[in-house]
């Protein structure tokens, strides 16, 4: 029991940061590609209008 507590403490330890990384990373592409598809929406809305 104590030897499993010590390994997820280590694991949590090393690959918290990496983990952040990685949820801050997909957090942000998520965001890019949701801007991405609301601009290309508004130019098709644009030029819809004219």
């Amino acid at each position: 029991m104590q030897l499993k507590k010590s390994v997820i403490k280590f694991v949590l330890t090393f690959y918290w940061p990496l983990l952040q990384r990685i949820i801050f990373a997909s957090l942000a592409y998520t965001a890019n590609q949701a801007k991405a598809l609301l601009t290309t929406q508004k130019q098709d809305l644009i030029w819809s209008l004219l």
